[in-house]
């Protein structure tokens, strides 16, 4: 047998969506992790019904969101069957009661993990002291946060398919404490040197690359620098920030500067406001978006339908607010409060949650009651919306804009690609939220749906 194990990485999906395309910066650090141990690891990114089962892999990990939990479990009891040993991880596990749910289901769960702890386990594995088949999973947590990235990172870029978007973090943690969210190393943040994440920057083949913090930026000074660093390397960059941030001129400077070419910006909900995004009335932030797109970068506003203080006219206000200058993209869902978060804590006393099926946890199913509608307004409303942002005569409109404003640049075309996407996507989300919101009906878990 050749020196070290064969590990399989898996990060599961159900819908087709941007995963295979932007894989999670945590697979690079695994392997970043493994491979200098002599271990061999194959990354595989697939929907369940692609699983390779004929594997000589000795040990298979899974990457596990809320949506794909029932997947990884089926998928886990089959290898453990075959004698592996299997490994869940991910975000699903960062609640105590998502970590209870796995306890039978593996042989380890990682709720969150440090190098020194993901070393350990192998070696534990590799002697023998771990063994398959274990009666109740053991529980790896980093309560500490010893959490950093590998030194080495920048050497898994090489790996990368041609097609792939590489993530390049810039910081870790968020310090914010949105209840909808759960980040890992909620209520912190840190930011890595910048002549690391410069020279991870420049061993990404790709002209096009992603700083991908949770909240770029905070910390405006070590922005600035990173960017002045970044700059001779040309890069196209995207990145995610919030509304207050970007009302700063001389960080809007920098960020053009230093080669970004389109922004992220979580506005959530027009019908109130969140601490950290600094919203403000529509024009408001609307003329925050137009100084953007001065710098010639683009914005994607993403938002959030059915929170609790929407009523049946926020999505009005949505479609002419993206209808105008400003807002080059968005992307709009329905919200899931996944189980991992303070809402659906709150949304269980309550008794909203009409769903506890994981699988329907996907952004194409209504799993709770909402506040301030009905559930057949808030379908009817998001399914009238998705298409409207989504029609031909719109998504045009908005792909000159986009050329106007950053040229024909890789970033723009991107940009313009992706608007494409949403229109499969509008039409896939538009027929499962008519099924959901049938299917609840028929079981009576939604009050004032007729029977």
């Amino acid at each position: 047998m050749p020196a070290g194990m064969i590990i399989d990485l898996y990060h599961l999906y159900l819908h087709q969506n941007h995963v295979r395309l932007m894989p999670p910066p945590i697979l690079d650090v695994i392997r970043a992790w493994t491979e200098p141990l002599g271990h061999t690891i194959n990354l595989r990114i697939s929907t369940e019904n692609r699983v390779k089962y004929d594997t000589p892999a000795r040990v298979v990990a899974i990457s596990v969101y809320t949506q794909t939990a029932p997947a990884a479990y089926r998928i886990a009891d089959r290898f453990r069957k075959m004698g592996r040993i299997v490994i869940l991880g991910g975000p699903h596990f960062h609640a105590d009661i998502t970590a209870a749910e796995a306890a039978d289901k593996c042989d380890i769960v990682a709720r969150s993990i440090c190098r020194e702890q993901w070393e350990g386990l192998l070696a534990r594995i590799e002697s023998g002291r771990i063994s398959p088949g274990q009666v109740k999973a053991e529980t790896v947590i980093d309560n500490d946060g010893r959490f950093t990235f590998p030194e080495n990172l920048y050497r898994v870029f090489s790996k990368k398919r041609p097609w792939q978007f590489t993530l390049v973090p810039a910081s870790l943690g968020c310090p914010f404490r949105c209840e909808f969210c759960s980040p890992y190393l909620a209520g912190m943040y840190f930011n890595r040197d910048i002549e690391t994440v410069w020279n991870e920057v420049r061993h990404v083949k790709s002209p096009v690359i992603g700083l991908c913090d949770a909240t770029f930026g905070l910390n405006k000074s070590h922005a600035i620098e990173l960017m002045q660093r970044l700059a001779p390397l040309k890069k196209q960059i995207w990145i995610e920030t919030t509304i207050s941030r970007l009302r700063d001129a001389e960080f809007l400077d920098a960020l053009a500067q230093g080669g970004v070419k389109w922004i992220a910006v979580g506005i959530e909900s027009l019908s109130g406001s969140f601490k950290k995004h600094g919203a403000g009335p529509e024009e408001d932030i609307r003329s925050v978006f137009i100084e953007v797109n001065r710098r010639g970068m683009l914005v994607q506003g993403n938002f959030i339908c059915g929170m609790d203080q929407d009523a049946p006219d926020s999505f009005g206000r949505i479609f002419d607010f993206c209808s105008g200058y400003g807002v080059n993209f968005s992307y709009i869902d329905i919200m899931v409060p996944f189980p991992t978060t303070a809402l659906f804590g709150r949304y269980v006393d309550d008794g909203k949650i009409v769903d506890m099926n994981w699988d329907h946890y996907d952004f194409h199913h209504l799993v709770y009651t909402p506040s301030g509608m009905t559930a057949q307004q808030l379908i009817d409303g998001y399914i009238r919306l998705y298409r409207s942002i989504t029609s031909m005569l719109f998504l045009m409109k908005k792909a000159v804009q986009i050329l106007r404003t950053a040229g024909f640049k890789v970033g723009a075309l991107l940009m313009i690609a992706y608007s494409i996407f949403t229109v499969f996507d509008a039409r896939r989300k538009e027929r499962f939220f008519s099924k959901s919101l049938a299917a609840l009906s028929v079981r009576g878990n939604i009050r004032g749906l007729p029977n």
